[in-house]
């Protein structure tokens, strides 16, 4: 089988979930005998090449970069700024020509859409006017929240989509014209986001024009009518595809639990000592850090385990062991007693969830989004409120005073699924949506 994998980023000029998420799947499928490339967006700011230059290898001015072993892979020079006017940032023509010309190169069989922030309804149209099979997967909620992740700027998550926040949460975006397109690009780096931390509550914004109104409705219609035309669509959560659901799609969504590459490391017993508690990843406000270490400065015998940059937040039990490759996660858990993910917002299923896993550690997971959906609440980890400091506190306390709940906790965790698993569960949908044409 011939796959055609999209992504909106990937390494080396990115490394996030869903860039791991594609090289993870791809390896797997070419190690499975498929043909499979990967086509990506090359969104720095440094322009190397025009827009909508297309790039075969490694990308322009790069030529250390690595590749997933046995994949080809192929870039498009794209940034958001880039858009002339509004509705470029759902369906931009200028996208056509560059895909056009890879699909006529490669003629895959399948076109399958790992992220569409920066790509629009393109690829699902340029692949479907030639009747490829089409596929996609709902790492977030881009398709019905402009900026991904149900977060405004200002304020608590969202539940949902809903019009009137919806627009004065992104109306600077709605009304983009050419003008505010040539400002956007001339900005210096990092304006922007000063900018928008000076933005008022979505609640105390003006009345949004009703061109923005139009604009809006017309990006989820487009949106929306894209994943609703695919023949395959997968989510790692259910979550997420519940929340699809409510805003709009109709077809069904095949929950694919998030594939984990690596031997699992020798799992240690609990040492004496403090309980260890491991936090992963960015310390941005999100992922809930700073409510982590409010609930352990309130609780003795509590160490807290930061891999990942500098945190901002400050703690009196805080232990910073810095930056880490994703490949040494499992590794670095497993010098943990248990690891936390105390989100804010609804996450859909965090790499970090499935490493935990790998390296055999339970879990303490804030009640949003899918992360409840991998923890079995008292046997292999604890569901807690999500920014509920005494909560998180009590849980603390009660680890602490009983380490034998965590070693009976780390006996129960299951293993995550696998990469060749994961290639074959898509491989399979992928030729049903062959077979049934």
């Amino acid at each position: 089988m011939r796959i055609l994998l999209l992504s909106h980023r990937f390494a080396p000029l990115s490394v996030g979930g869903v860039e791991r998420w594609t090289w993870t799947l791809a390896e797997a499928l070419a190690a499975g005998g498929d043909e499979v490339q990967v086509l990506s967006r090359d969104d720095r700011e440094e322009r190397v090449l025009p827009p909508f230059s297309l790039v075969e290898g490694t990308p322009a001015g790069r030529p250390d970069a690595r590749s997933p072993e046995g994949v080809g892979m192929h870039w498009i020079t794209h940034r958001h700024s880039d858009a002339r006017r509004a509705t470029d940032a759902w369906r931009d023509p200028r996208f056509d020509a560059p895909l056009d010309a890879l699909l006529d190169r490669l003629e895959p069989d399948v076109v399958h859409v790992a992220h569409g922030d920066g790509w629009g309804v393109a690829p699902f149209r340029r692949a479907a006017r030639r009747g490829l099979v089409v596929g996609a997967t709902l790492h977030d909620y881009k398709a019905f929240c402009a900026r991904g992740q149900l977060l405004p700027e200002v304020g608590p998550p969202c539940s949902a989509a809903f019009e009137e926040r919806c627009v004065r949460c992104v109306s600077d975006q709605l009304d983009r014209g050419p003008l505010q397109a040539l400002a956007g690009r001339l900005a210096p780096a990092g304006l922007h986001e000063r900018w928008a931390r000076t933005r008022l509550p979505l609640e105390q914004r003006p009345e949004p024009p009703a061109k923005a109104r139009r604009r809006w409705r017309a990006r989820q219609r487009a949106l929306m009518e894209a994943l609703n035309g695919c023949d395959v669509l997968t989510a790692p959560s259910e979550f997420v595809a519940r929340a699809h659901r409510q805003a709009g799609l109709r077809r069904g969504v095949d929950v694919l639990r998030n594939p984990t590459p690596g031997a699992p490391p020798p799992i240690s017993p609990r040492r004496p000592g403090p309980l260890r508690v491991g936090f992963f990843g960015t310390d941005v406000p999100s992922k809930g850090l700073g409510g982590l270490l409010r609930a352990a400065a309130g609780v003795s015998g509590v160490e807290v385990h930061v891999h990942g940059p500098r945190p901002g937040a400050p703690g009196e039990r805080l232990v910073w062991h810095g930056p880490y490759e994703p490949e040494q996660a499992a590794k670095l858990m497993s010098g943990v007693d248990v690891i936390a993910l105390p989100s804010v917002w609804p996450e859909n299923a965090p790499l970090v969830a499935e490493e935990a896993r790998l390296a055999g550690r339970p879990r303490l997971v804030s009640a949003v989004g899918g992360l409840p959906e991998g923890v079995r609440d008292g046997v292999d980890g604890w569901i807690l409120p999500a920014d509920d400091v005494a909560a998180w506190a009590d849980r603390l306390r009660a680890l602490a005073a009983e380490p034998a709940e965590v070693v009976r906790a780390t006996a129960a965790v299951l293993p995550p699924g696998s990469p060749q698993a994961s290639a074959a569960d898509h491989r399979r949908l992928w030729q049903k949506a062959i077979d049934g044409r």
